[in-house]
């Protein structure tokens, strides 16, 4: 009795929810987020795009990542998921649970191309995937990050005062010029644990150069002065970041990973 009634309540309340479980496919062309160790609290994601699909050995060929998965080394849960775009509610990260079969180098494309790839096997049903991976994106210059650090009440500028040397979901590693013009660059200063806010400009140049803001508050949780010769390093949390700026962030992030495996295995 009780589980139909759930079933019920999730058909009349959640109708939407219902219809995107039912029709959630992976189909060739579709950027994904393989994901390891989904149930603990440091998940990682890795992503990749699917080449093809066999929906009846519920088995897809992806993209090898730019960061390497070897088979036979892995001894963790995965999953394979995506972001589902949906008219009645927000985006939902649906997925399955899966397991890679086998490495596929060399592995033939639609375009006769080549390109190294991995067989996963999915295993239904499909599930909402919840994920909070910090993969450490490090701009290019077909995806650039700029900004704004507003620290103890001064503002300091990418380009200028420091550099962005990666971001995530979770954060931003900042370098920092011991110099500038001669002088000593004030935010050197900066120390561990303290607050301040930033602004960030997301510049994808592979899409007509599409600019996205976002802007959150941060907490210093790591500092080395002397990270190299000409720089020092602060490492800082974002902290009570919105959720369609988070949303807006991971698809910049996934975004930059598909052109890089695009660029490898030279996709359209």
């Amino acid at each position: 009795m009780d589980i139909l009634y759930f079933k019920t309540f999730d058909k009349v309340f959640f109708p939407d929810f219902m219809a995107i479980k039912k029709e959630f496919n992976l189909k060739p062309g579709l950027g994904v987020d393989l994901v390891f160790d989904l149930d603990s609290l440091s998940p990682s994601t890795r992503s990749s795009i699917i080449f093809d699909s066999d929906e009846t050995k519920r088995q897809v060929v992806v993209a090898q990542p730019t960061q390497r998965i070897n088979p036979e080394t892995i001894n963790r849960t995965m999953h394979i998921s995506s972001l589902i775009h949906s008219e009645l509610s927000s985006k939902i990260r649906m997925g399955y649970a899966c397991r890679v079969i086998e490495a596929l180098n060399g592995y033939k494309l639609a375009n006769q191309g080549r390109a190294d790839a991995l067989l996963i096997e999915y295993i239904p049903p499909p599930l909402e995937i919840n994920i909070r991976a910090a993969y450490r994106f490090h701009p290019n210059t077909s995806h650039e990050v700029m900004g704004k650090l507003i620290y103890n009440n001064e503002i300091y500028y990418s380009g200028r005062e420091f550099k962005f040397h990666n971001i995530s979901i979770n954060g931003v590693g900042l370098l920092i010029p011991k110099k500038i013009l001669k002088k000593r660059n004030p935010l050197l200063d900066i120390h561990l644990h303290s607050l301040g806010k930033i602004g960030i400009i997301l510049k994808n140049n592979e899409e007509n150069e599409l600019i996205t803001t976002i802007d959150s508050d941060l907490r210093v949780v790591r500092t080395n002065l002397e990270f190299n010769p000409m720089s020092g390093f602060a490492g800082c949390r974002l902290t009570n970041l919105q959720a369609d700026y988070e949303e807006m962030l991971n698809k910049f992030i996934h975004n930059a990973q598909l052109h890089e495996i695009r660029k490898l295995n030279r996709l359209k």
